[in-house]
């Protein structure tokens, strides 16, 4: 009977560990992940120390539970919270990143390439990416050079979809279809989705969900490619 007891508290405290450890491997993740959209909303700095002051003591309770016990386990889940929210801080969707780059590499099938002045995609058939790479060739099989005008176009969108805002003050920002693409933008401040100033546009906070649709009339190869009809759905 005690040798049962016995194996039932050590495969308990052995399950307990790894669970204190995974708690820590959480905490930090969950903690990492919020400070960084609090910075991206454009939240204070007191607001990110709060949080993080709030992660450190939770995981220096968590710790010192693991310390007693198995001291190179606290190491490992310190090591592994590390690496994922590193993970998590370079990850980037569709070209955004939480950090600004002119060089971003992408990696798998399908992905983007970005030099800043031109654009490649992978291809998108698995075996056919698996076999170039094993032939050590690049998996690029298409891409595009961008044009001052897309260079112009290209500033507006990403102010618009990380800051919310773009202008057009600077004259070398200005280009002969804005007029255009401001008209198209009508309906929107009407709804108050955006406001249309006389040399800069902005996202209101009720516009924030709808971005992408204030995006797309800044994006001209779209627009002179594909019928007005199609547009919509492709905001959706």
């Amino acid at each position: 009977m005690s040798s049962l007891y016995i194996k039932l508290e050590k495969d308990w405290k052995d399950h307990f560990m790894l669970h204190t450890a995974a708690a820590i491997i959480v905490c930090t993740c969950l903690g990492g992940i919020t400070v960084l959209s609090v910075f991206q909303n454009g939240s204070g700095i007191f607001q990110m120390l709060e949080i993080f002051a709030v992660v450190v003591c939770c995981n220096l309770v968590l710790a010192s539970i693991l310390t007693v016990q198995k001291p190179a386990l606290v190491l490992k889940a310190v090591i592994a919270s590390i690496s994922i929210c590193t993970l998590i801080a370079a990850f980037n969707f569709m070209g955004y990143n939480s950090s600004k780059t002119q060089v971003m590499i992408g990696l798998g099938v399908s992905s983007i390439s970005d030099s800043l002045y031109s654009f490649a995609q992978n291809v998108k058939n698995l075996d056919e990416y698996q076999s170039l790479i094993e032939d050590r060739e690049l998996p690029v099989y298409r891409g595009h050079m961008l044009t001052a005008e897309d260079l112009i176009i290209r500033k507006h969108i990403s102010n618009l979809m990380c800051k919310l805002e773009t202008s057009w003050s600077d004259e070398s920002l200005y280009f002969k279809e804005l007029p255009k693409v401001l008209m198209s933008l009508v309906e929107l401040e009407k709804d108050n989705l955006v406001e249309i100033h006389s040399n800069k546009l902005i996202v209101t906070e009720k516009g924030r969900a709808y971005v992408r649709n204030v995006c797309l009339p800044f994006d001209l190869r779209l627009q002179r490619k594909k019928p007005e009809t199609q547009l919509f759905s492709m905001t959706v």
